[in-house]
């Protein structure tokens, strides 16, 4: 699975917010003050950080209860 989180013309005007991205509005009147060294500049996407394995995946959503019958093991997912 991939999923881009900031496409290449929102790269300009995203920045880094603690452990969050903002992307500012188009119109310039409308945006905050960052100094434009603090914008991404590019896409930012999934591919952009480590891939959490299979079984961190079944873990998540055991523990919130999203699927109840998710296999105790990934090998029996993966069938």
């Amino acid at each position: 699975m991939h999923e881009i989180l900031v496409a290449e013309e929102e790269g300009h005007r995203t920045y880094e917010s603690g452990s969050y991205y903002v992307i500012q509005p188009v119109l310039p009147e409308l945006r905050s003050d960052v100094a434009s060294s603090a914008f991404l500049g590019s896409e930012y996407s999934s591919a952009d950080q480590a891939q959490i394995a299979l079984e961190e995946v079944t873990n998540v959503l055991r523990r919130h209860w999203l699927f109840a019958d998710v296999p105790q093991d990934s090998e029996e997912l993966l069938r």
